[in-house]
């Protein structure tokens, strides 16, 4: 499913900057309203989804930001031009804060997949200059590992072995990033 979406954006068949603006407008995606009382939360393709979107969009800011500095003249104006739109649609498309975020993995923490596409999204996009924030996602990784641990340990976690896995080690590599 990567390797599809990937293989979309570059043959432009699907414009990511488009999807996040769309996401934005619409309140899509990591934009939904996940503080309301009955929220819909992601499947793991939409989680699956809106990583690779953000990562795309942060990997081609970065990219033509680069561009952008090594170039001269008209062509410099263009690639800044081009990073600007990506970084505007990259930072519509994702939680206002690292809290936000948090608090949207803390809604996910039954659905392990889900819960892990959005732990390597953190681990891939977000900034951790904030110490508040830091601390929110900080705990949020700790409850799922204290959580996963628990689960090994009843034997409820049977079906899931595999994702549960890949949970606890995108928490971990998350954690160790963090702190």
């Amino acid at each position: 499913s990567e390797l599809a979406l990937n293989a979309l954006f570059a043959s432009e068949r699907l414009n990511a900057v488009h999807v996040a603006m769309l996401a934005s407008n619409e309140q899509l995606g990591l934009r939904t309203d996940f503080r309301c009382e009955d929220p819909n939360l992601m499947t793991p393709e939409e989680a699956l989804f809106w990583r690779v979107v953000c990562v795309h969009l942060s990997s081609e800011a970065s990219q033509h930001g680069l561009m952008a500095a090594n170039a001269i003249g008209a062509t410099a104006t263009v690639e800044a031009a081009s990073a600007g739109e990506r970084l505007e649609a990259f930072e519509a498309v994702m939680p206002s804060c690292l809290e936000e975020f948090a608090f949207i993995i803390g809604l996910h923490r039954g659905q392990l997949r889900t819960c892990t596409q959005l732990l390597m999204l953190v681990a891939q996009c977000a900034d951790f200059a904030d110490a508040s924030g830091r601390k929110s996602i900080g705990d949020v990784v700790n409850a799922i590992l204290v959580g996963e641990q628990a689960a090994a340990g009843d034997g409820t976690g049977a079906g899931e072995d595999v994702t549960a896995a890949e949970e606890a080690s995108a928490a971990e590599e998350l954690y160790e990033a963090c702190f």
